[in-house]
């Protein structure tokens, strides 16, 4: 975990800095090959705003999300709510607690990219 915290392209309010869940990937992105719970469909809400940082640089800021059933959380570059699919840089983290809706900051060592939700992803349902 890191003692400062410096975005140098956005500005952060403090209170939403204190209420955001910090994540460690351990190095592996992994896709949730399906959900655990109910009907085998992760149902990722929206959590805010997710931050990636690859080996300590930010690679790409988009939307945090969170399976409401397993926990997962997962970052998208873009919505694929609002594109048809696509939902670019991706990384996934196993968690087994709910984040709150301040979002996630993830820190890891590669991402996917997704260019078809629908196809590449049918076992997560993106909602809001």
């Amino acid at each position: 975990m890191r003692n400062i915290i410096y975005y140098p392209s956005i500005l952060i309010p403090s209170d939403w800095i204190k209420r955001t869940i910090f994540l460690s990937d351990s190095g592996n992105t992994r896709i949730q090959a399906a959900c655990p719970y109910g009907n085998g469909v992760c149902q990722a809400v929206a959590h805010g705003i997710g931050f990636v940082y690859i080996n300590d640089s930010l690679e790409f800021i988009g939307t945090a999300w969170q399976c409401e059933n397993c926990y997962t959380v997962y970052v998208t570059e873009y919505d694929p709510n609002d594109t048809g699919g696509y939902a670019g840089k991706f990384v996934s983290v196993p968690l087994n607690y709910e984040i709150n809706e301040n979002g996630a900051v993830v820190y890891t060592s590669s991402y996917t990219t997704i260019t078809n939700v629908y196809t590449q992803l049918p076992s997560i349902d993106f909602i809001y």
